[in-house]
């Protein structure tokens, strides 16, 4: 729950500084692993291709996903490219809960329908952590998802 609180005031507050082109959307595999539900905006009101998003999903514990994005394109087909991170809470051996952050990317391509729909599809790198004997990052399976989202966008 008190991740939840964080999030809505999280939105409202940047709702206040950016005050057009929203989004929210739902997606499967992608920077949340296994799903996500997703809120972006435009971060700059002179140029509407940046974009700055935030996140929500779950493994053993709810996390944060945050990117920064930029929208090749016009009108209603973009490639998007970005780069952020994810907030990962864990536990360790001593039980005690620490937040672990892994660095997560976008190359996806996009669609805006004039009535709002969302759709995209592409890759969306996210960093697995694996505690064993071999480094997490060498692995290529760690790095590379799919991912597909399906959504709203509104505002100006």
């Amino acid at each position: 729950m008190k991740y939840f609180i964080t999030l809505l005031l999280t939105i409202s507050y940047l709702s206040i500084n950016a005050q057009r082109n929203h989004a929210v959307y739902g997606e499967l595999l992608g920077n949340g692993f296994f799903y996500s539900l997703n809120y972006e905006f435009a971060i700059a009101k002179t140029d509407k291709n940046w974009r700055a998003k935030v996140g929500v999903s779950t493994l053993a514990y709810p996390f944060a996903i945050t990117q920064i994005s930029y929208l090749f394109g016009k009108k209603k087909y973009f490639m998007e490219v970005g780069a952020g991170a994810n907030f990962l809470p864990f536990s360790n051996d001593n039980e005690k809960l620490s937040l672990l952050l892994t660095p997560n990317a976008a190359l996806q391509f996009r669609y805006e329908s004039s009535g709002g729909l969302l759709f995209r599809i592409g890759l969306a790198p996210s960093f697995i952590p694996l505690f064993d004997d071999e480094p997490a990052f060498a692995d290529p399976n760690n790095w590379i998802w799919p991912g597909v989202s399906l959504g709203y966008t509104f505002g100006k």
